[in-house]
C-alpha cells in the first residue's frame, strides 16, 4: 500500500510539472469554438480598474473568485472595449468571463493585488 501511494504522488507531481502555468494571466480557456481575441489588462491589477478588449461585440462579463462565486455580472450592447471599476475586498486570482454576442464565451486569469 506504501508503494502504491507513493508511485500516485509521483505521478501527481511529474504531471503538474510537464504542464508549466503562465505567471502573466494570459491563458484563455474557451467553449470550443474559435477563440476570441481578448485582452484584461492591467494584469496584476493594483487598485480596482481594468480594461478589457476584445475583437468581437461584448455581450456579458462575469467575474468569479477561486471559490466560485460570482462576484460581478453585468451585459453590455456593441462594446469591444470595457473599463471595470470593482471594489475587491479579497485579493487574489479571479476568472473573468466575457461571452460574445456570438455566444463564443472566454475565459481570462487576473490577479488582484
Amino acid at each position: 500500500m506504501k508503494n502504491f501511494l507513493k508511485i500516485g504522488f509521483t505521478g501527481i507531481l511529474i504531471c503538474l510539472l510537464a504542464f508549466p502555468v503562465k505567471a502573466s494571466g494570459d491563458s484563455d480557456f474557451t467553449d470550443g469554438q474559435e477563440q476570441v481575441s481578448l485582452e484584461v489588462f492591467p494584469n496584476p491589477v493594483i487598485g480596482n480598474e481594468f480594461t478589457i478588449t476584445s475583437d468581437m461585440e461584448i455581450n456579458e462579463v462575469h467575474i468569479i473568485n477561486i471559490l466560485g462565486q460570482q462576484v460581478f455580472e453585468q451585459q453590455y450592447i456593441g462594446e469591444t472595449k470595457i473599463n471595470i471599476e470593482l471594489e475587491i475586498k479579497e485579493k487574489g486570482i479571479y476568472l473573468v468571463q466575457v461571452k460574445t454576442f456570438d455566444g463564443r464565451v472566454t475565459t481570462k486569469r487576473i490577479l488582484f493585488k
